[in-house]
Formats: C-alpha cells, sequence, structure tokens
C-alpha cells in the first residue's frame, strides 16, 4: 500500500505546526499567564483553551514539571 502526500495535506500539516509553535511560544513568553496570552493574541480565554486543547497543549502545564514539559514539548513540534 502507497501512502501519497498531497500538497494539500502537507500544507494542512504545515499550517497545524506552525500554530502549535505559535501557541507554545506566546504561552512561553507570557510565563503560563493564560488571561495574558489570550490578551496578546486578542481572543478570549475560552477560545484559547479551546485552542490550547485542540492541540494538546496543557493550559496549565505548571503541574506537569519542567522536564514532563519539556518531552510533551519536543512531541509536539516533531509531529511535523
Amino acid at each position: 500500500m502507497t501512502v501519497r502526500v498531497t500538497a494539500k495535506s502537507k500544507y494542512a500539516r504545515d499550517v497545524r505546526a506552525f500554530e502549535t509553535q505559535y501557541l507554545i511560544t506566546a504561552l512561553e513568553l507570557h510565563n503560563d499567564n493564560v488571561k495574558a496570552t489570550a490578551a496578546y493574541l486578542g481572543i478570549n480565554r475560552t477560545h484559547f483553551h479551546d485552542m490550547l486543547r485542540g492541540h494538546g497543549i496543557p493550559s496549565y502545564r505548571q503541574n506537569l514539571g519542567n522536564a514532563a514539559w519539556q518531552e510533551l514539548k519536543t512531541k509536539l513540534l516533531d509531529k511535523r
């Protein structure tokens, strides 16, 4: 069985990877403060939580610990 990668599926994968990186970077820039990050992005906090959940990013990652967060972040960003 051969799997064909279309330009459309590659584009969708690239957009998702960009969004994931953008959300992680914005959240880290604001020291995991969801309210401040949502305000910075110009969206409401509920929508921001939905976006994080949709990308598999925990909104309260201080419960993970630094090592677990680094491992999860690596997994999320390697899905390209």
